[in-house]
């Protein structure tokens, strides 16, 4: 059975290879891909991150300040002792000040090396959910793309019925003439090839418009004489998973624990070296009445020692995120497993239908034949042959789309899966 199946689905793939302009599955899917907006944002997140790093790193540069400052006050520190012989300055009570100050970082615990890996795991991050979402385009693609395929084999089995019809009619005006037949019989035929005309221009206005979407998705213009290739049956099946979604868990999950980390290093000491320099009325002598020059350096040790389990509860909250991106993958592992039996399930079915259905268009074409030979006869009327014409028709069709179909669940596979794109590599092979 698995022998006439293979037979049967070689001849019809070839069938379909015979067009001259065609374009391919995969090259679709990587034309989509490249024209989509979104292809950008990963660009502009690289950006981002690149600018915020940066920034960061300057967290370790000298940082400067000019500091004025004018004021008068109503009352300043007096020394009412007197003391004979001296006279003790007086404060002024108006105050005038300009400061550079300047401070050094030399140890923060390690939260500036802690933030700039952050920032670059949230760029990581992101990029991997533009991937997730880029991913969906191979379904968009795919749905397209054997949509015209099957409006394709829809048309090719029409064309073969139109043939085979118009051979008819041909024989039925020569029998009218003859008196072997009525007229009525004749046009019956001819309404019948109306009817399959008509059938044929509502699906060449529906290819346009599916080709007219894919050339939209992807950027790329196409005729609308283009043929489609047929993709390779697949004979290996996927049975693991490689989705874009399972790096972007796993980029959340390091990001998270990286997110742990710097809640602890909160709590590490933070040392800093500072200095001043400035000119004023008073300097750092309170007593003077003059302008004067002065500075200062020094070093500056800050620890937070306790701080009433904030950073405990901070960690806490993220460890419980991390149990929530392992539920998000847990979750999403069984519906892809679940979908995958599907499809498995379908494929069987669908090999059993096009074993069936082969046989029953081999038994319509011999009936088909023999009621040709009657009506040529004029033993049958042109009803029972439309009758027999369209059984024949209707099962070509049916069994094009099963094949249509299958090729169609077994790349719907293989994007379930994560694997499209090493497939698309072997397809280009």
């Amino acid at each position: 059975m698995r022998t006439k199946l293979s037979i049967i689905l070689i001849l019809f793939l070839s069938y379909g290879a015979n067009a001259q302009e065609k374009i391919e599955l995969f090259d679709l899917f990587s034309q989509a891909k490249q024209n989509h907006p979104l292809k950008k944002q990963a660009d502009l997140y690289q950006k981002q991150s690149g600018l915020n790093q940066q920034a960061l790193k300057k967290n370790y540069y000298p940082q400067l300040n000019l500091n004025g400052q004018m004021s008068y006050q109503s009352d300043v520190t007096e020394i009412n002792i007197p003391v004979p012989g001296i006279a003790l300055p007086e404060i002024a009570k108006d105050q005038y000040k300009l400061n550079l100050d300047a401070s050094q970082l030399i140890y923060d615990g390690g939260i500036n090396q802690s933030q700039q890996k952050l920032e670059e795991l949230k760029s990581l991050a992101m990029k991997t959910g533009v991937d997730v979402e880029l991913y969906k385009v191979y379904d968009q693609v795919s749905n397209m793309y054997f949509g015209i395929l099957l409006i394709d084999e829809n048309q090719k089995a029409i064309d073969e019925s139109l043939k085979e019809l118009n051979k008819r009619i041909e024989v039925a005006e020569a029998a009218v003439q003859n008196g072997v037949i009525t007229r009525n019989n004749l046009d019956k035929l001819k309404a019948s090839k109306l009817q399959l005309d008509a059938k044929q221009i509502e699906l060449k206005y529906k290819r346009t418009g599916l080709l007219k979407s894919l050339s939209q998705l992807t950027g790329q213009e196409y005729s609308t004489e283009i043929r489609l290739d047929y993709p390779k049956e697949n004979k290996t099946l996927p049975t693991g998973f490689a989705r874009p979604e399972h790096q972007l868990f796993a980029n959340q999950q390091a990001l998270n624990r990286e997110q742990i980390d710097l809640q602890q290093k909160t709590r590490l000491p933070k040392a800093y070296a500072f200095g001043q320099a400035g000119y004023g009325r008073p300097g750092y002598n309170m007593f003077t009445e003059d302008f004067d020059d002065y500075y200062m350096i020094g070093l500056k040790l800050s620890w937070n020692i306790y701080d009433w389990g904030q950073t405990r509860d901070r960690k806490d909250a993220l460890a419980i995120e991390q149990d929530i991106i392992n539920n998000k993958k847990e979750a999403f592992d069984l519906n892809l497993k679940i979908v995958q039996g599907n499809y498995l399930t379908e494929l069987e079915k669908l090999d059993a239908l096009m074993l069936n259905e082969a046989q029953i268009v081999q038994m319509q074409q011999e009936i088909l034949e023999r009621t040709s030979a009657e009506l040529d006869n004029g033993t049958i009327t042109s009803v029972d042959y439309l009758s027999d014409l369209n059984n024949f028709a209707q099962s070509n069709i049916r069994l094009n789309t099963l094949m249509v179909q299958k090729l169609q669940t077994q790349v719907s596979l293989l994007i379930l899966s994560g694997e499209i794109e090493q497939s698309a590599e072997y397809s280009r092979q």
